[in-house]
């Protein structure tokens, strides 16, 4: 039994630990990239809060889809990580909606909830001094349905 423990251990030499290291390393970041569908390239790519807020440049221009809580109120229409953001002001944790007049009032229903929404990203606007970037041109805005709803 020894003898096979030591030579399990010889054949993992440090080039295979390392190529082993680098696969575990990939597979835990590869849920931090944006995912976009295959099938369509042209849909909108899958994105994390965190991943926004974190390298906001990244997506600036591009079509996105990100789930957060909504607060939804009169010029102070924003997209938190978490509801406890929200309850603390942390506005740069937040992205603020760019919602015309029609879009609020159809929307409004879904404040202070998790929802999904789909639009361009801007890392830079108005928004910027405040919130960490902002999304507008939004083709979706849903609730979002969890396994505990």
């Amino acid at each position: 039994m020894r003898d096979a423990w030591n030579l399990g251990r010889l054949e993992m030499g440090k080039p295979t630990r390392v190529v082993l290291v680098l696969m575990l390393a990939g597979l835990f970041c590869s849920n931090a990239y944006p995912r976009q569908d295959p099938v369509d390239p042209q849909s909108p790519l899958n994105v994390s809060m965190i991943a926004l807020i974190g390298n906001p440049r990244q997506f600036q221009g591009k079509r996105i889809r990100v789930i957060g809580y909504v607060d939804i109120e009169f010029e102070n229409e924003a997209l938190y990580p978490h509801k406890e953001d929200f309850q603390d002001g942390i506005s740069m944790n937040a992205i603020a909606l760019r919602l015309s007049e029609t879009q609020r009032q159809r929307y409004k229903h879904l404040t202070q909830g998790l929802v999904i929404v789909e639009g361009v990203f801007y890392a830079n606007g108005p928004e910027t001094g405040e919130y960490s970037g902002a999304i507008g041109k939004i083709t979706r805005f849903d609730r979002w349905q969890t396994g505990t709803d």
